[in-house]
């Protein structure tokens, strides 16, 4: 009788080695783990305090607060994008090194193919934009026949191709960074304005405030207390106020608006000391959309 090849215990040994190996290995990878989540927390807070920088000084209320947790949320979003343009800029660099190396007879078939088809759709298109009725369809044919053709492109390895993959590329690698900056403006534009404060965005949320009228001149008292009105006799030195919108809270400040309206040309933003203020309580919106 022949003994098992693998008997019982040596698969067992094996299998601790490996659990060992994996084990191991994971703990040498946490300080590269470590220092990346510490530059992403780093780009997000960068990107996030930009985010409401930018924000402030559009609506006239000076220079944001350096520091404020508020920061890392808001930049979640424009980290993301960051990670993206970063993972296609890594994606081009992978593509500009498979382009020097030689391919299968099942790609240079398939390029061939791909020639083909590139070709008769983009004919067919042309001649379909003569007629009215058809004329999308055109659009379509034509944008997939050049597609087929610029990936056919890259799979050829002729010298006559390699100038466009050298051409490709490097437009490509002008587009990335454009491409991201605009999406971060988009996001300035469209969506940050938009966001909640859990969120880290500026969404005005009504509420009414307990002032200190010791701390605030007799103007910007009337601005946000105009039915407090002082006698000699008054025992409290608190003010409740009107309904503000508040913006953000910070350690010193707080940024606050007179209406809901996003353009400071339809409402007057204004920045108070938290100093100035003991309480502050949600209020109902009768003006939320």
């Amino acid at each position: 009788m022949t003994p098992p090849d693998n008997p019982p215990i040596r698969v067992a040994l094996v299998n601790e080695r490996n659990a060992e190996s994996g084990l191991r290995g994971f703990v040498e990878n946490l300080p590269k783990w470590r220092d990346a989540t510490l530059v992403l927390a780093g780009v997000a807070y960068v990107l996030g305090y930009l985010s409401w920088a930018l924000y402030a000084s559009d609506h006239g209320w000076g220079l944001a607060p350096v520091l404020d947790a508020q920061y890392f949320t808001a930049g979640v979003l424009p980290t993301l994008i960051v990670i993206a343009a970063c993972f296609f800029g890594w994606c081009l660099r992978l593509l500009n090194q498979w382009v020097r190396k030689p391919v299968s007879s099942m790609a240079a078939t398939i390029q061939s193919v791909l020639e083909i088809v590139g070709f008769v759709c983009c004919v067919v298109g042309f001649i379909l934009r003569f007629n009215k009725t058809v004329a999308p369809v055109s659009v379509w044919l034509i944008t997939a026949g050049g597609l087929s053709l610029i990936v056919s492109s890259f799979l050829s390895r002729k010298k006559s191709d390699s100038w466009y993959h050298r051409f490709v590329l490097g437009i490509a690698w002008i587009y990335l960074p454009l491409i991201g900056v605009l999406a971060f403006a988009f996001y300035l534009a469209r969506i940050f304005p938009g966001l909640p404060q859990p969120l880290g965005g500026p969404r005005p949320e009504c509420v009414q405030l307990d002032l200190d009228v010791s701390k605030l001149s007799t103007e910007t008292l009337q601005l946000l207390a105009p039915d407090w009105k002082a006698t000699p006799a008054a025992e409290s030195r608190i003010a409740r106020s009107r309904k503000l919108y508040l913006v953000l809270q910070s350690s010193g400040y707080l940024f606050l608006q007179t209406n809901r309206e996003k353009s400071s040309a339809n409402n007057q933003p204004f920045r108070l000391e938290s100093s100035a203020v003991t309480s502050l309580v949600p209020a109902a919106d009768n003006n939320r959309p």
